[in-house]
């Protein structure tokens, strides 16, 4: 295989409530493609643990099989697994965590911590990448040109840089 193939690619991510665990599915390319489960013990976490640094630590002490893992769904699967321990019911703490993890078109960024701040960034880079065509995709169209509603033109009056009300200004 090539330096720079994977040997092991995930097909299932999920958790166990107790004791805590990150139970990964994976196809196991150096053993003909046979697909193996790990279970992976997280230890002294807590409601207040960070689910960045866990994670973090998680990818890093099981380097070769969590190599196809993104760091976000890891996050995920920690704060379903926080939510838990706070004595939230199951779905109830995947919604709050599916909200957490997605950015609203009305939600102020300017107003949230660094954490959360960069949690959202990296949403829309994930969002970003999985909607992107790219050249070599069958729907690419190279210089594809839409013509929007010849109304949006129009010029529209806003009051505040009327002309007539150049002398207040200076009033």
């Amino acid at each position: 295989m090539d330096a720079g193939e994977e040997n092991y690619i995930s097909k299932k991510c999920g958790i166990r409530f107790s004791p805590p665990a990150l139970i990964l599915v994976y196809e196991d390319k150096v053993r003909n493609n046979e697909l193996r489960k790990r279970v992976m013990p997280i230890r002294n976490f807590r409601t207040s643990s960070s689910v960045n640094f866990v994670a973090q630590d998680l990818k890093l002490r099981h380097e070769k099989i969590m190599q196809s893992v993104s760091t976000m769904q890891v996050e995920k699967m920690l704060r379903v697994l926080q939510e838990h321990m706070k004595g939230t019911e199951l779905l109830e703490a995947v919604q709050i965590v599916s909200k957490e993890f997605s950015v609203g078109s009305d939600e102020d960024l300017n107003k949230l911590g660094d954490d959360v701040l960069r949690r959202k960034k990296e949403i829309m880079d994930q969002t970003f990448k999985k909607n992107q065509i790219k050249p070599q995709d069958p729907e690419f169209v190279y210089d594809k040109q839409i013509d929007f509603d010849q109304n949006a033109n129009e010029k529209v009056e806003s009051g505040w840089d009327a002309e007539d009300n150049d002398d207040l200004f200076w009033n």
